[in-house]
């Protein structure tokens, strides 16, 4: 039995699974297990090392039997799927795709649906960042859009690759067509359309979020912070200052308020700095040092800094020593971010933050590393008295 066991560590059979991640595809505006990428990146990893050296033979008998019009199974289409990584064998996985859903409406039963169809080909292209190829199909009307890759999980996957691929207002119509075939108030299919409005950044995109959170607000929905952000950034920076001071009172945003620690209070804070209301920024700091029992991450760099500029401006000498304990109380209790706004709205939206996008759980907080330590408020008083003396 040990002289078994060790020919099989020898071997590498004894060694723990992992999770198959291919390091190689581009970083998703959604987590990959978000997408369902992650199972097929693992089956494509399966079927590569079943395949070895048979891959061509494998893809010349798909092309014999598409000549021949013979029939192809569940499994070749997989593999198929699994195997591609050049142009024509995406178009021939297309080309096969949809000669197998042909043949499958005259069976007696459906192996594969066509939405877990639609479903398979774009994890396939989205992998391989075939962006335009994917496009291409996904608005191909030959491909019977009423019921083939037409569900929410397509969208998404779709947006995503555009997303990704720089091709934001290929973004915006499709949320437009999605309206179609399903309710396009989806927390997530939103959260990735206002994530693109804020890339664009132009008067244009600031009219189109108009419009869309007028929409939204007639039959809210609750989206994350993450999604306030993109919302009131794109209002900074075209200088809506009105529209910023009414997006945190939307129906839409009612939940980030209540159930998270969240970074909305930059966009307060950066709202009144540009109206010269100094002193209430500075109070949005010291209030939220002395309320909150944990440390946690809220306050990016350039908010802290573009306040800092303005009260140094000012003739305030009480104002600018009150800010200067303020600031190095912050840094105490570890209430500064790490990365830069612009970093924040870029990463992955994570599992947990796509739980609460679709309201299937109770909200919580989406980075485990939102809080460090536990302090009682007593404790967090201190550090305004802590940060006086080394003043």
């Amino acid at each position: 039995m040990f002289r078994l066991c060790k020919n099989m560590a020898s071997l590498g059979l004894l060694k723990p699974n992992k999770l198959i991640v291919n390091k190689d595809t581009c970083r998703h505006f959604f987590n990959p297990l978000v997408l369902n990428l992650l199972d097929f990146q693992q089956q494509q990893e399966h079927w590569q090392r079943r395949a070895g050296h048979s891959k061509e033979r494998f893809f010349t008998r798909v092309e014999d039997a598409l000549k021949k019009h013979d029939r192809l199974f569940t499994e070749d289409i997989k593999v198929l799927c699994c195997l591609a990584n050049k142009e024509n064998e995406f178009k021939l996985a297309i080309e096969s795709m949809n000669r197998y859903l042909e043949d499958q409406d005259k069976s007696t039963f459906q192996t594969l649906s066509y939405n877990a169809a639609g479903e398979m080909l774009l994890s396939m292209l989205h992998i391989h960042k075939q962006d335009q190829l994917a496009y291409s199909w996904f608005l191909d009307e030959k491909c019977n859009v009423n019921i083939f890759g037409r569900n929410k999980e397509c969208f998404l996957l779709m947006m995503d690759l555009l997303y990704e691929c720089g091709r934001y207002q290929d973004v915006l119509s499709l949320l437009s067509q999605s309206e179609q075939y399903i309710d396009r108030r989806f927390p997530d299919l939103v959260t990735i359309t206002l994530a693109a409005l804020y890339k664009l950044n132009t008067p244009d995109s600031l009219a189109q979020l108009h419009t869309l959170l007028g929409e939204l607000c007639l039959n809210p929905i609750q989206l994350t912070s993450r999604s306030a952000m993109y919302c009131a950034l794109l209002a900074y920076n075209q200088g809506d200052i009105d529209m910023i001071r009414e997006i945190p009172h939307l129906p839409l945003f009612a939940m980030c308020y209540r159930k998270m620690i969240n970074p909305l209070s930059n966009i307060d804070i950066l709202t009144y700095t540009e109206l010269g209301r100094y002193e209430d920024a500075v109070d949005i700091l010291k209030d939220v040092i002395v309320r909150f029992k944990k440390s946690a991450y809220i306050f990016f760099p350039e908010v802290i800094a573009k306040l800092e500029s303005a009260v140094m401006s000012t003739d305030n000498i009480r104002l600018q020593d009150e800010f200067k304990v303020v600031h190095k109380a912050l840094k105490l209790g570890q209430f500064m971010y790490y990365s830069s706004m612009d970093e924040f709205l870029s990463r992955q939206v994570s599992y947990k933050e796509y739980d609460m996008l679709m309201n299937t759980k109770n909200p919580r907080q989406f980075n485990k590393q939102t809080f460090a330590f536990k302090r009682s408020s007593e404790s967090n008083k201190t550090l305004l008295t802590e940060a006086k003396q080394i003043t």
